[in-house]
């Protein structure tokens, strides 16, 4: 359940709910998460009916914060853990029509399911684009719902020579405990057919 305002409620949307691992190492050392929360849109008396036209006349809201401290060897050691979400993870993080900063944060995990996290999540967001709604460009929010484990992604740079060796010991060096199904080599060339990128994804096993 996603709740804004502590009154107008919307159902999860599922395919936009999900937790992913990212190394890259032109950016840091570690692991990046990367966690989206977002709900389906829905008709609520924010937009009043006589108010709806097409294209603004069902509301839907969200988060979605990328480099995440989550401290651990494999994403299911998140279970019954909490995090306070530090500053730098709550820019152009929060949207109701458009993306705006979070204002603050917490996030608690649940229990574990296969491929599966369950997620509560309370905080509040900006809102500046919408003064007619909020006049004080800030809204509260809480949501309840269970976010899909995607993968981890291991960026490798071009000229790594075995593009498989260098991700697999990367992933065992930062997440030991993870285990994981067959990877996944994409590769991405410029116009002229030269290799500007290679990414290996690993799915959960």
């Amino acid at each position: 359940m996603f709740t804004l305002a502590d009154k107008f409620t919307f159902a999860p949307d599922s395919k936009m709910c999900f937790l992913a691992g990212l190394v890259d190492f032109s950016r840091c050392a570690g692991v990046s998460w990367n966690l989206k929360l977002h709900s389906s849109s829905a008709h609520t008396l924010l937009i009043p009916p006589e108010e709806r036209a097409p294209g603004w006349d069902k509301v839907a809201f969200g988060i979605d914060c990328r480099d995440l401290p989550f401290h651990v060897t494999d994403w299911k050691e998140l279970e019954r853990s909490t995090l306070d979400v530090p500053d730098e993870s709550l820019t152009c993080a929060f949207s109701v029509f458009e993306w705006e900063d979070l204002v603050s944060l917490k996030l608690r995990f649940g229990e574990i399911r296969p491929g599966l996290l369950e997620v509560f999540a309370d905080g509040v967001g900006r809102v500046e684009s919408l003064p007619e709604w909020f006049p004080d460009s800030e809204v509260t929010f809480s949501i309840h719902t269970w976010a899909a484990f995607l993968g981890v992604s291991i960026n490798v740079p071009v000229n790594a020579g075995g593009f498989l060796a260098y991700a697999q010991a990367k992933l065992r060096d930062l997440l030991p405990g993870y285990a994981y199904g067959e990877p996944r080599i994409r590769q991405c060339e410029d116009g002229s057919g030269n290799l500007k990128g290679v990414e290996v994804f690993y799915r959960p096993q």
